[in-house]
């Protein structure tokens, strides 16, 4: 029998999704983009 200590217990909660890119790393990325090429 495995200890139950060894592993950890489930989470009650799933953790949250990712959160979107923001607005200006984006704008930020197209303006590079834009003065690179």
């Amino acid at each position: 029998m495995a200890n139950p200590r060894s592993r950890p217990p489930p989470h009650s909660r799933p953790r949250p999704p990712l959160h979107p890119r923001p607005r200006r790393l984006r704008a930020r990325d197209r303006a590079r983009r834009a003065v690179r090429g």
